[in-house]
């Protein structure tokens, strides 16, 4: 089943923080079913899609012959990565003409921070920048994320389907690997923010 959905707003966070924590994937109305291997490359492009334009991948924008495969999702997994990084969707302030265009490009989103020459830019316009914009670019600036992150982030961004990783591959990429070593520490913090957090809220 390819999901075709793959996005921030649809990754739901339920139970209670005493117990358990749970992520589920919604979106399914606009993923699809593949049956045999000759359905492995499809052309159909989602339903009432509009809202799915900055996660979708060049190739299923493009509706070319050559269709899309179960890497499109892969892409889509890479713009959450940086959508949740940076807290904000990549290519969101674009029309769909500048997002079709930039995508097939090749311009690739990335988590910001220190390590990211993007922030030479930005120290520059940091003068004509509004209120906002500034505070978020400071946050940038005073932060770096694993080498292995970004890694994990490209790969799932490459322009060329062929090249990026399939789904098996990401489970033995270090960035996957080291986070499960690291489990009971993340549940750890993880029980203490959501503790903080329902603490202040009742």
């Amino acid at each position: 089943m390819l999901n075709r959905a793959i996005k921030g707003s649809h990754v739901l966070i339920f139970g209670h923080w005493k117990t358990s924590i749970k992520f589920v994937l919604s979106g399914l109305k606009y993923s699809c079913h593949v049956d045999t291997v000759d359905e492995l490359k499809l052309f159909k492009y989602p339903k009432n899609a509009s809202s799915l334009l900055t996660s979708l991948a060049p190739e299923v924008l493009e509706q070319n012959i050559l269709g899309y495969t179960f890497k499109s999702d892969i892409y889509s997994l890479g713009i959450l990565c940086c959508e949740l990084a940076n807290g904000v969707v990549p290519f969101d302030n674009m029309s769909s003409d500048e997002l079709l265009f930039y995508k097939i490009i090749g311009d690739i989103p990335k988590p910001l921070d220190s390590s990211c020459e993007e922030m030479n830019i930005f120290n520059e316009l940091m003068d004509r920048l509004e209120l906002t914009l500034k505070r978020r670019y400071q946050v940038y600036r005073q932060r770096t994320f694993s080498s292995i992150f970004h890694d994990f982030t490209q790969k799932c961004l490459h322009l060329e389907p062929v090249r990026r990783p399939t789904a098996m591959n990401l489970l033995e990429h270090p960035f996957i690997i080291r986070n499960k070593e690291q489990d009971n520490n993340l549940i750890q913090k993880r029980d203490e923010i959501l503790k903080e957090f329902f603490s202040s809220k009742f």
